[in-house]
């Protein structure tokens, strides 16, 4: 019983202490409930963003972003995720990166 209410509001912790932008160039995520991490993706590396809506995301109208990149260490893995953002954000993020990368 006390488990499933754990893993519920660590979900929530995650959600609410997760933040992207984009600055000089850069994707930069932040991430982490207790210990904040970083990550800097520079925009140029940036091949493709792939959206994916899964059940719970369709009431929301949210989405997961993968970012793709090139020179990735494994082809297969996405160099970060945008676990849960609005579907909206997700498009003009992908209008921003296309215009910067032009």
């Amino acid at each position: 019983m006390l488990l499933p209410i754990i893993a519920f509001i660590n979900g929530i912790l995650k959600w609410w202490r997760f933040s992207y932008r984009i600055e000089e160039e850069e994707l930069r995520i932040e991430y982490g409930v207790f210990i904040r991490k970083r990550r800097y993706i520079p925009i140029e590396r940036i091949q493709s963003l792939n959206f994916s809506e899964g059940l719970l995301h369709r009431p929301f109208s949210l989405v997961k972003v993968k970012v793709e990149t090139a020179g990735s260490s494994d082809p297969s893995e996405a160099e970060a995720e945008l676990t849960a953002i609005r579907k909206e954000e997700a498009e003009e993020l992908q209008t921003i990166i296309r215009q910067i990368k032009k």
